[in-house]
């Protein structure tokens, strides 16, 4: 899906606090990296974000989302459990 790379290993540094799992990581060429995973105990799927010096949270799905890809930062795809996709448009 456009340019940018998929890994298998985040960014150094820790996810925020929240006990996540991470299930996929996308990068793209301007350094940033964009991660989805699984909340533990929960049923929701977090979309996290690295700018090069450490993570946030950027965003929350009702579902564990299990795979991200995008052309670039402004336009990120994630799919998850039951088909749900999620499209994280421009900032």
């Amino acid at each position: 899906m456009g340019q940018g790379t998929s890994r298998s290993q985040p960014p150094a540094g820790r996810l925020p606090s929240r006990q996540t799992t991470e299930q996929a990581v996308w990068s793209d060429r301007g350094g940033n990296a964009w991660a989805v995973g699984v909340v533990l105990g929960d049923s929701s799927g977090p979309l996290f974000r690295h700018d090069g010096s450490a993570w946030s949270e950027v965003g929350l799905a009702d579902v564990p989302l299990a795979a991200i890809a995008g052309s670039s930062a402004c336009d990120l795809w994630a799919v998850g459990e039951s088909g749900t996709v999620v499209r994280r448009e421009p900032l």
